[in-house]
Parts: C-alpha cells; structure tokens; sequence
C-alpha cells in the first residue's frame, strides 16, 4: 500500500485561496461586466442571489477539488512531470465540465 502525504490544512488554504482568486476574477476591477454580459443577467437577478449560497457552495467544491489534487499529488514518488500533467488535466476537465454545466444552467433558465 502507498503512503500519501496530504497536508490537510494547506488543502483548506487552497480552497479558500481558490475562492479569493475566483472573487477577484469576477470583481467589477476585472471581468464581472464581461462575465454579466456573457451570461444574459440583469443587475436585479445579480442581486437576488444568495452570496451565502453561492460561496458555500464555491467553498465546498473546492475543497473537493484541492483533496482531489492531494490525492493525485500526495504520492512519495511523485515528481514535476506527474504535477504538470495532473494540473492541466484538472485545469482543462474543470474548465470543460464548468462550461458544460453554464451551458445547461443558460438552456434550462431558457426553458422554465
């Protein structure tokens, strides 16, 4: 059996940093206009959404995805190819399946 080395409270400060980095992201200083514009929503439906829901859920599924980068990266004989391969695996499956899901969100609000 191998043995991992997971730091679990550097996991839970990547989680947070990860939704530090998503709420600069998606700040009026950078791309929230464009992001608002993409996604068709109106200042009134930006605004009745539940920020306690959306971060709690934002702060869980990243936490998920950092436990789920540890396990890949906790191995002890893991080296920097292995983390270049499973950072741009996660970079590009997350980036696929968040569109998929954007996707199916906008066909769905279309629909209701």
């Amino acid at each position: 059996m191998e043995k991992l080395y997971i730091n679990h409270p550097a996991v839970f400060v990547c989680a947070l940093l990860s939704l530090a980095v998503g709420a600069l992201w998606y700040s009026p200083v950078l791309f929230f206009k464009a992001w608002q514009k993409e996604t068709g929503l109106s200042d009134e439906q930006v605004a009745k959404a539940s920020p306690l829901k959306t971060y709690s859920l934002t702060l869980f599924l990243a936490w998920i995805i950092s436990y789920n980068l540890a396990f890949f990266l906790g191995d002890s004989k893991m080296n920097w190819r292995w983390g270049l391969v499973a950072g741009l695996l996660a970079g590009v499956l997350g980036y696929y399946h968040a569109s998929a899901m954007r996707t199916n969100n906008n066909n769905q609000t279309e629909t209701a």
